[in-house]
């Protein structure tokens, strides 16, 4: 009875998606980035399915009894300890140390009494609409709890309100292991705002190769790097820790498209990059499109999307091409067809003239792809080589916030973009 679906459960599951839908509605409204959407989807997932078991069982003991409340609850307690001590038990048996300490006949016991109280249950769930049985079936589950309570104890040495501890050092190595990876391999990363378009959108989700240039210290709030055996070069795509004078937005992970090393020249001519007065071909010819950009990230109104028109080209820098937007008319001089501009000469990490730029030593030359809309070296900077975090290695997963795949009343999805999901970044 208690473990199918029952009535409990159907009007705890309704209660829950009623709760999360509002929830949802809270942190995801429509029109967002889609920010952790994939997080959300699993929370809330995860949420109806722990409160339509728990709360549903619960609903049944004390509203749909099936004629004893006491039984319904002796069953109830009986179903979560078997499941307890299992789960207990099993974490046990996969440490040989442990094994040893308790001994094999306490954990045959234990077994044979979790054994015998699931046998319990199973027939008084079979005789459950049998009302003059009542009185047995309490006496039966009082009496299989009693015996796992006395079989427990030769096995765990701690007290019952204690118990929950069995298993924590495994769970703690996991979290360890986890948050290692993230540290020192792999840290997940997603797009909040448009100064990557059109190589990467707002609302892509991807992963950064934090060993990719070298060991980088872990657990630390300000990255640097304890062994480099690689060194950024133009064209990689780096996520980085902004610098203190990138003004109320240091601190943040930014990420942007690395242009010139130390010691290389940098200037804009007619929206081409020049570097050591070489110039990044533009290997197509510019062409008008129309793209959606989100603005206000983070800020108290949740931020907002807006079409925007640009000029679309491809760029090469080396061996890698890769597509750019041109703004006709750019929001900041900085950003426009020409760099430098008055306002570069005293940028930190660079020493500009009018005419050019160069990188000084433990620096790098950064821009976004979205040339006329992108907060980057030519208006706060050189990015010192120390703040990089790692290099964008692939798109895991692509939500488009400005469009809706499903709305039913409060809850609303974003639309998926498929067709960029595990793809490569160049």
């Amino acid at each position: 009875m208690f473990d199918k679906l029952t009535k409990g459960k159907l009007i705890a599951g309704l209660i829950a998606i009623t709760i999360a839908g509002f929830f949802w509605n809270v942190f995801f409204p429509p029109g967002g980035s889609g920010a952790n959407i994939l997080l959300g989807i699993f929370v809330a997932v995860f949420f109806i399915y722990y409160f339509s078991g728990y709360f549903g069982s619960l609903i049944d003991q004390e509203i749909f009894p099936g004629g004893s409340k006491k039984r319904a609850r002796l069953y109830r307690a009986l179903h979560n300890f078997t499941v307890e001590l299992a789960t207990q038990l099993s974490n046990i048996k996969k440490s040989k140390s442990k094994l040893r300490k308790i001994g094999q006949k306490p954990i045959e016991d234990l077994e044979q009494s979790l054994s015998q109280a699931q046998q319990v249950m199973s027939q008084i769930k079979s005789q459950w609409s049998q009302q003059g049985s009542m009185n047995d079936h309490e006496h039966l589950l009082k009496d299989a709890h009693e015996k796992l309570e006395r079989s427990s104890r030769a096995v765990f040495s701690l007290q019952r309100k204690w118990r929950f501890l069995y298993g924590m050092p495994s769970l703690i190595f996991a979290l360890f292991c986890a948050l290692l990876i993230r540290e020192v391999i792999i840290e997940p990363y997603q797009i909040p705002s448009g100064s990557m378009i059109p190589t990467l959108l707002v609302g892509d989700h991807l992963f950064v190769s934090k060993y990719y240039y070298g060991l980088s210290k872990p657990f630390s709030s300000e990255p640097d790097f304890i062994i480099q055996w690689r060194k950024p070069k133009p064209g990689d795509v780096v996520v980085f820790k902004a610098p203190d004078y990138v003004g109320r937005h240091a601190g943040q992970a930014w990420i942007k498209r690395v242009i010139a090393t130390e010691g290389q020249t940098v200037q804009v001519i007619n929206n081409v990059v020049y570097v050591d007065g070489k110039p990044y071909e533009h290997v197509e010819q510019a062409k008008p499109v129309t793209y959606m950009d989100f603005f206000g990230f983070g800020g108290p109104d949740g931020g907002v999307w807006r079409k925007q028109t640009a000029l679309r080209s491809i760029e090469k820098i080396g061996n890698i091409e890769h597509q750019i937007h041109i703004m006709p008319f750019a929001p900041s001089p900085a950003l426009g067809a020409k760099w430098p501009v008055a306002s570069s000469m005293s940028l930190p990490g660079l020493e500009c003239s009018m005419e050019s730029c160069k990188v000084k030593p433990g620096f790098l030359f950064v821009m976004g792809d979205n040339r006329g809309n992108s907060a980057d070296s030519r208006i706060w900077g050189a990015l010192p080589v120390a703040r990089i975090k790692g290099r964008a290695s692939f798109i895991w997963m692509s939500v488009d916030g400005s469009e809706q795949s499903v709305k039913i009343g409060p809850f609303n999805l974003p639309k998926f973009r498929f067709e960029r999901w595990f793809t490569g970044i160049h």
